[in-house]
């Protein structure tokens, strides 16, 4: 969730600098999550074709050459790549939404309560009481396809370009920096216990907060403002080293980690020795293919955007 908002905003930040063409927007998306993610669905694929076998605890998808030809056009995601399609989609229609933001106020709050309107449509689904078909746009797992989340991203990175909005902000920047802090720990802590299988006498009574996603589309939207405005508190905790790291090879680290996990649960049985081992080579494995993969191919979709 919090990446989808983060996308959202960050992105829209190019497009109204006008840093470059949609020519040249879309080669970069593609080259920046392409490459590595066809290079394990070609791997993947081949395995299960040999094996004539998926295992959907882990990595995998449906077998056959349609689902594949699915994966490869974006259209369709099977366990973790369900990402994949769903953010290949923000890309396409990312230019269009800050197009329209930017006109006025009425497409401003026309989109608010669309992504209000939508996030309650799929929760309802979610909890049993919206018998109607979920608005599905690519194949994937969950019912909603998140938009709202990418699209409050956007909303507020329109909103951090906005001089009147900014100067009314800075003008109580303490204030507002205090209550955003408070919100987001209180935020963070209240999804870590109701999401929790076991802790503190919680057994997963809440379970379904993890889909009200305008709450968090909309809360994670002022904290990214409020860090593009200079908020030392949470810049300070949010550049530790380790979260650095983590959010470089983050895609790879992603892309990877079901592999690794299954790998290591067929050899190591002791949960804490597990958990060391995978998470050393989860880091390391995703640290190489970030090298080896990722940049290079970053660095070829900037060459090729260049191009006239």
């Amino acid at each position: 969730m919090l990446f989808f908002s983060l996308s959202g905003f960050l992105l829209s930040q190019s497009i109204i600098h006008k840093r470059y063409t949609f020519k040249s927007y879309i080669i970069r998306r593609f080259f920046r999550i392409a490459p590595l993610y066809y290079i394990v669905l070609i791997i993947l694929y081949a395995y299960q074709a040999f094996y004539s076998a998926t295992n959907v605890r882990y990595l995998h998808m449906d077998i056959g050459v349609l689902s594949f030809i699915k994966h490869l056009a974006f259209l369709k995601g099977d366990g973790v790549f369900w990402t994949m399609p769903v953010e290949f989609m923000f890309y396409l229609i990312l230019p269009f939404v800050v197009l329209l933001l930017m006109k006025g106020r009425t497409y401003f709050w026309l989109f608010i309560v669309l992504s209000l309107a939508y996030s309650v449509y799929h929760f309802l689904i979610y909890s049993g009481h919206n018998t109607l078909a979920p608005l599905k746009l690519v194949e994937i797992g969950h019912s909603s396809q998140f938009l709202s989340l990418f699209v409050m991203g956007v909303v507020m990175g329109v909103i951090s370009k906005n001089k009147y909005i900014m100067d009314a902000y800075l003008k109580n920047e303490s204030v507002y920096n205090y209550a955003i802090n408070v919100m987001f720990f209180v935020l963070l802590m209240a999804s870590f216990l109701l999401v929790s299988k076991s802790l503190l006498g919680f057994h997963q009574p809440f379970y379904l907060i993890r889909f009200m996603s305008f709450i968090y589309a909309v809360s994670f939207g002022f904290v990214l403002l409020s860090l593009a405005n200079g908020n030392e508190f949470l810049r300070k905790r949010l550049a530790n080293k380790v979260l650095v790291f983590i959010g470089k090879v983050g895609f790879s680290w992603y892309l990877l980690h079901m592999l690794v996990l299954e790998i290591s649960n067929q050899f190591i049985l002791n949960p804490k020795i597990k958990f060391m081992i995978a998470t050393l080579f989860i880091a390391s494995l995703s640290l190489l293919t970030f090298k080896v993969i990722e940049e290079p191919f970053m660095k070829l979709g900037k060459r090729i955007s260049a191009y006239k």
